[in-house]
Order: structure tokens, then sequence, then C-alpha cells
């Protein structure tokens, strides 16, 4: 049975055609070769090796070509972190018919913007694509530096001390780098940046600008407000002595109050002295910075200075321990530390009546600044008049807020959230509401209604109020309104809820007058307008009737009320 099995299989495989041998042999043929194991042998090993010490020798190669052509040029290694080997800019595309994309040939293109040709003089050497090897173009040299030094410190580099030495032949700073920096990038950009500005109070935002030849080329695009940062933060971590020597030569500033106090507010207080024989600096009082206007009395790094702002702060209770510190001194150039009697009746309360002359509420924004102009009493140009607001709020300059409540109610002085609130209703909502009665008919007031400013129709304390948006935060419950304001408000016929005042005299009154002419508002179209005649009710004239019954078909409005729904039925809505 078993030889008969066999035969029979030898026969099934003869039986194959030719074709498909051929396609048996063609498969075999293409099929992927096995893979092949990695080779451990000693041979192998020492193979894989040498392509690799290959590879890295490249990639030292390439790295010393790369500093050694921007040292070539800039004379100085301070790579920018970022920097990037520059390359040509890549001629644009354009696509052959059969939509192959082909680089352009035939014509010069004009240079993109961006681009380094035509660079102008102040643009680096390093920056330009034409003066670099083309196998470094695109390098990033900068990320290579800062990881090169950083190996460097952490005591992990590969390289021989053949090509260390190499290095070091080209002048590269190996091992102090940190000091190359600082002498190179560091003082130069703070020095720079102290002639030009006269301090070295460095945003920290500020970043040196490129390209601008006031500035050595070492130290264009770096972060300077960054760097001064980071040396405050050093100096309490072991910044060197050498440095800490080097920038207190160039008045660094380590902590920014104490600079302000000592080389700022002192020397100004002490000037100003001298020159008027006294130390009550108006508020508004600018170190003059033209010597025509008085300036070569003061210092030059003093002029611009806002030293009577900087007294208002003192007495407010700013610089505490500089003012106890100092003391001594400011009792001998006669300071007077509280002058709050003084300030409120020539400068604040003043103040506070020309803003609600002006404003019509005394509701003072936080940001509200004296204008340095009539009709404002001069002692109080400058004064941070909304800053000063809330101070008396949260309960500065108590004894005379106290003693002058009823002259600051009089002018509708702002004490809290309720006291606005209702004054808002009082003065302005009520108002606005009688009027816009008196002139539309209702109180019906839309959310986009903002009574017109030059109206003189409108009360004044009401011109500009955005009245519809008020009303829709009151009916929303943004605005919490307490029972005696909601008392004063339904008097004059507050609406609470739009959709029952929008029923009851707009929308029944018109259907009813369209069933009464018709018969039936079974037939109404969703186009139709009010008539602007009678007998419609003169404010249902123009009123979209056929859009609003549309919505009540369609269930959108008004038939969640049984009442509604039941005169809908009646009128032949629904």
């Amino acid at each position: 049975m078993l030889l008969v099995h066999a035969r029979r299989l030898r026969l099934s495989a003869s039986a194959l055609s030719a074709c498909d041998a051929r396609a048996l042999s063609s498969l075999s043929s293409h099929a992927a070769p096995p893979k092949t194991r990695r080779s451990n042998s000693p041979f192998a090993i020492l193979q894989r090796q040498k392509r690799l010490q290959e590879q890295q020798d490249a990639r030292w190669r390439e790295f010393v070509l790369a500093l050694r052509t921007f040292h070539a040029h800039e004379r100085h290694f301070a790579v920018p972190s970022r920097f990037i080997v520059p390359a040509p800019s890549p001629p644009p595309l354009v696509f052959s018919r059969g939509g192959r994309a082909e680089q352009e040939q035939h014509e010069p293109q004009q240079p993109a913007k961006g681009s380094d040709a035509h660079v102008e003089e102040a643009v680096p050497h390093h920056l330009r694509h034409e003066l670099w090897p083309k196998e470094l173009h695109g390098l990033p040299l900068g990320v290579r530096v800062r990881n090169f030094v950083r190996a460097v410190a952490e005591g992990t580099l590969k390289q021989s001390a053949e090509q260390l030495a190499e290095l070091q032949q080209l002048g590269f700073p190996l091992h102090g780098w940190r000091e190359y920096v600082f002498e190179t990038v560091t003082v130069p950009a703070l020095a720079t940046y102290k002639k030009i500005e006269g301090h070295l109070f460095v945003p920290q935002k500020f970043v040196v600008p490129h390209g601008d030849l006031a500035w050595p080329r070492p130290t264009w695009g770096v972060p300077l407000g960054n760097v001064v940062a980071r040396l405050r933060k050093q100096r309490d971590e072991g910044l060197p002595d050498d440095h800490v020597a080097a920038l207190k030569k160039l008045d660094f500033v380590w902590k920014v109050s104490d600079a302000k106090w000592f080389q700022y507010f002192l020397p100004g207080l002490r000037t100003f002295q001298e020159i008027h024989g006294h130390t009550d600096v108006p508020l508004a009082f600018v170190v003059p910075e033209q010597e025509s206007e008085g300036g070569s009395a003061w210092s030059r790094h003093l002029r611009g200075y806002r030293l009577g702002q900087h007294v208002y702060t003192v007495r407010c209770g700013c610089y505490t321990s500089h003012v106890e510190e100092s003391r001594e001194e400011l009792e001998a150039l006669g300071f007077a530390f509280n002058v709050s009697d003084s300030m409120w009746s020539l400068a604040i309360f003043p103040a506070l009546e020309v803003f609600a002359r002006e404003h019509h509420h005394c509701d003072v924004q936080q940001d509200f600044v004296v204008p340095a102009s009539p009709p404002w009493p001069e002692k109080a140009w400058g004064l941070r008049l909304g800053h000063t607001v809330k101070s008396i709020r949260q309960g500065g300059y108590e004894a005379q807020a106290q003693a002058h409540k009823k002259e600051l109610e009089q002018l509708g002085f702002v004490w809290n959230a309720q006291h606005r609130l209702a004054i808002t209703v009082r003065q302005v909502v009520l108002p606005a509401l009688a009027t816009h009665r008196k002139l539309y008919g209702h109180v019906l007031v839309s959310t986009e209604f903002v009574v017109p400013e030059n109206d003189a129709v409108w009360p004044k304390p009401t011109r500009g109020f955005r009245l519809g948006f008020w009303i829709t935060r009151v009916r929303s419950g943004i605005v919490d309104v307490p029972g005696d304001l909601r008392s004063e408000l339904d008097a004059v016929g507050f609406v609470w809820r739009f959709n029952d005042a929008r029923w009851n005299e707009i929308l029944l009154p018109s259907l009813e007058v369209y069933a009464q002419l018709h018969g039936s508002c079974k037939a109404m179209g969703t186009k139709f307008h009010v008539p602007y005649e009678p007998p419609y009710p003169e404010k249902t004239w123009g009123v979209n009737l056929g859009g609003a019954v549309w919505h009540m078909r369609n269930g959108d409005t008004y038939v969640n009320d049984d009442m509604k729904v039941r005169e809908l039925q009646r009128l032949g809505v629904l």
C-alpha cells in the first residue's frame, strides 16, 4: 500500500508543466538571500573598529577645519551655540511637462530675502557661504563646539593627545573655555551696554543686535539679559573671584533694588536738595536730560530719572529696608517720610474732583495716571491715581478718607464692588432706561445697544454705556442685583425675562391682528413682516413675524408653556 502511494506522488510531481517549472525557477531565483549573521571573528571585529576610527577621524578633521575657518575670518572662537555653517540657497524648482522637478538653469534668480547674497559689510564673514569649504556647508558648528567643551569639562573626551595638541596649536582655549567666553564675550558686551545706556540695568529679554558695529563682533546675537541673570545667580554658587572683581569694576548690578537706591535715589535726592534747598520733590519731577534745561547740574547717569515718582514710592512704604539703612542721611537731608495730609489736599483729592468732572463719575480705573496738563492740578501730574484709589479702598489714607467721606460720596467715589453696582444702577441704568422709554416707548433693550456718546438727549453719566450688554449680564445671572435695586428696576419696567416681554408686547398682539385680518394664522409664510401701518400696534412694525412663527412650528420657542401653546392653537399657528 505504501509503495502505491509513493508511486502516485512521483507521477503527480512529474506532471508539472514546463511553464510551472519555469515559474518556480523564477521564484527561487528572486527570493531574498538568507540573512547572514555578523561575523564575530577577530578579523571582522578589527575591521569594524578600523571603520569606526576612520569615521571619528573624519569628523575630527571636519571639526578642526570648521574652527580654523571660523577663526580665520572672525579672530575668535566664541561660536554662537546656534551657528550652522551657511550653505548657498538652492535654486528654485521648476516642473517639467512630465511633472518631474528640475533645477532652474536658464535664468539666474534674484536672491531671496534672508539669503547671504549681496551681504553688507556689517554681516560677519562667517555668514558668507562662499568663504567656507563646500564639505562644511550645513555643519552645526555651534552645537559641536558646545558638546566638545562639555566633554572637556566632564573628562569624557575620546580624542588622542595628538589631536588635542593640534587644536591647542590653533589657539583654541581647550582648558579655559569659561574664562575665554567671559573675557571675549561677557565683559565686552556689558561694557558696551553701559557705554550706550549709561547703566547696567539690562532687561531680561535684551539680545545684542546682530550687525550693529557699535558692538564687538563676538557679542552679536548674545542674549545679554539671560547672561546677566545667570551671573547674579552664579555669584552665590561660586563665581570666580576674578570674575566678581571684573564685574564690580563695571558697576555690575548684583541686586537691582540696591542699585536703584544707592546709585540713583540717594544721589538724586542729594542733588535735588543742593539745587532747591529741600527734598519736597514734586511727583512729576524728572531729572532734566538737556544741559540747557539744567541737566548739567546732575550726574549724567541720572538724567531722565523719575525722581518724583520714586520719592512717592518710598513714602508709600517701598524700600523699607533701604530706608532704615539710610535713615540718618535721609533725616539730615530733611526728607519727609509721611506727607499724607499735604499729598491728599494738594494732589489726590483735587485730582479726584477733576476726574469726576471730566468723566461724570468717580470710578477710577486701576491703570489711570494723571495727565501732566491742565485742568489737572500740577502737584498731581504723573500721579498713579488708579493705584492710589485702590490703596484708599484697602485702608490707605484712612484718616483723610474718613474726614472727607461726605465730599467723596458727592463725587461718586466707589468704595467697593457692591457700592459700584448701586451707583451704576442709580446713576446710569435707571436714567438710561427712562430715556429709552421716552424715545422708543418701551424698555426692551437689544443686547447690542450702546448709549450714544454725543447725543444731548441722554444724561451725561449714561453716554457711551453698554446698556444692552449690562442688561444681558443681569438676565443671565452674571450680575447679582440685590433686592432693593431690583425693586428700583421693577419700578421703571425692567424686563427680567426678555421672552415674556416680547411675547406680551410684540408677538401676541401682531398674531391677533393677523388672525383678525386673515381669519387665521395658518397660511402665514416665513417671509411675512409686520406692515408699518395700523391696525398693527406701532411697536410691532417691521417685525419678522413669519420667521418667529416658523420657529414656533418647529418647536424652538414658546412651545414649552401650556398657556402660550393654547393661544397659538387658537390663532392657527399650531
